[in-house]
């Protein structure tokens, strides 16, 4: 795979048409994210956009997922790195529009650390709810979500046969949404296809969410249920023993 390394190659005017991948830590006194939305109008061959921990804001953010909406029928990408940035509405519709899109080949989104508005995660729910799209991995932990957000993406799930793997932990929902999320893991069971690893943790879960999360996790042996996404500490929730019960 050709690498696009912007200290390297970008400052020295590389063969920008010709990049499959772009790690990207952008200097705004530069201009250097005009250039890359430049590229993505452009490109036939970028599979990787990787534009984490840019501090990008929301307006910048949305000319980003603008752009890659405008080529979705000629571009490549495969994989959108998001993380850590901020993105406004009109950057998840087209985002979404993306995902949707009859050509789209987006197989892997990570939003990270990314703040994801109720009404913005209703935008994700609906491409995920219609099974057209090509998308495998969802990242969404701590987004900022409230159970609103949090429970649309759960819904949304419950007939999925696409995603198979989804991180939705450390946002800002209550027992309810993580009750939400135990209901699509359990859901998945009569679904072919579908998920395979969700990882949900959440400091503030009480009893109720925590015993609903381990109950899904055995129901539903296909689907591996985490507490944590690093696998050195990770456990499942399906050795999860509601206290009272010990």
């Amino acid at each position: 795979m050709q690498m696009f390394v912007v200290k390297e190659e970008f400052d020295a005017g590389g063969k920008l048409d010709e990049c499959t991948a772009i790690y990207f830590r952008f200097d705004p006194l530069n201009n250097d994210l005009s250039r890359v939305v430049d590229i993505l109008k452009g490109s036939t061959s970028l599979q990787t956009i990787s534009l984490r921990d840019n501090a990008i804001t929301s307006k910048e953010g949305d000319s980003v997922m603008e752009a890659i909406l405008n080529s979705i029928s000629v571009n490549s990408v495969i994989e959108i790195v998001y993380r850590e940035n901020s993105l406004g509405d009109p950057g998840f519709l087209a985002l979404a529009s993306s995902l949707s899109h009859e050509s789209s080949k987006i197989a892997r989104v990570d939003l990270r650390g990314t703040a994801v508005s109720d009404e913005q995660a209703h935008m994700l729910a609906k491409v995920l709810a219609g099974n057209k799209h090509s998308l495998k991995e969802l990242n969404l932990e701590a987004c900022k979500m409230t159970d609103d957000g949090v429970g649309a993406i759960a819904q949304a799930l419950h007939g999925n046969s696409i995603l198979v793997e989804l991180n939705i932990s450390f946002n800002l929902n209550t027992d309810v949404g993580g009750i939400a999320v135990a209901q699509a893991v359990e859901a998945q069971v009569s679904v072919s296809g579908g998920l395979r690893i969700v990882t949900m943790k959440w400091h503030g879960m009480r009893e109720d969410a925590m015993e609903a999360l381990g109950n899904a996790a055995r129901t539903n042996s296909k689907c591996a249920l985490y507490d944590g996404r690093k696998k050195q500490t990770q456990s499942s929730w399906r050795s999860y023993t509601r206290k009272s019960e010990l």
